[in-house]
């Protein structure tokens, strides 16, 4: 329940007004334990809040099966469940960017790369582990059995032969799709007689 300023003499009173009274309004609640009244500076009213936490609630509250509650605090957590499944408030991930984020890259399903590029695809995909992997520790990042961003550690802080073949796969596919991108963007690629 709920207040306007007007209807108290004062910002903050200590006690219920006389007028506020007359209205129909009681400082005790319904099993007659009296209420805290705040000011909430943030909206301008005086609210009547339950009763404080631990507070004896009497027999007038019981559980669904008919036993007493020891205190509003054991009541609050029993109904904590049921007010989070009501609530129509979408809990707001910490970084809303990745789910609103739609990678679009360029359709290279038509591009067909000729075998003879094979090991260049490999030198590439080294090339990318070691350009990542020289990043990383010029940030700070050490080998690590795990990755821990507190502590900036990370298994992958191994050379491109060490890797699994997973992960070697991954700097492949990166490779291969670059160099479809460059051909179909309409740039050829080929060997120099001379190497």
């Amino acid at each position: 329940m709920c207040f306007e300023p007007s209807e108290f003499s004062s910002p903050a009173p200590a006690t219920w007004s006389k007028s506020a009274t007359r209205r129909g309004a009681s400082p005790r609640n319904s099993n007659g334990n009296m209420t805290a009244l705040r000011w909430n500076r943030c909206f301008g009213r005086i609210c009547r809040f339950p009763p404080r936490l631990g507070t004896p609630l009497g027999t007038t509250v019981a559980r669904p099966d008919g036993a007493p509650y020891r205190s509003g605090t054991e009541r609050e957590f029993d109904l904590m469940p049921a007010n989070r499944a009501r609530s129509s408030i979408v809990p707001t991930p910490l970084d809303a960017r990745t789910v609103s984020y739609n990678p679009q890259p360029l359709d290279t399903r038509s591009i067909e790369l000729p075998a003879a590029i094979a090991p260049l695809v490999e030198q590439l995909a080294e090339h990318n582990h070691d350009i990542w992997a020289r990043q990383r520790i010029a940030d700070g990042w050490t080998w690590g059995p795990r990755r821990d961003d507190a502590k900036k550690t990370h298994p992958g802080l191994v050379s491109y032969a060490e890797l699994s073949e997973t992960e070697k796969q991954y700097d492949r596919n990166s490779a291969i799709e670059s160099l479809k991108a460059i051909v179909l963007l309409g740039y050829e690629i080929r060997a120099n007689r001379d190497s």
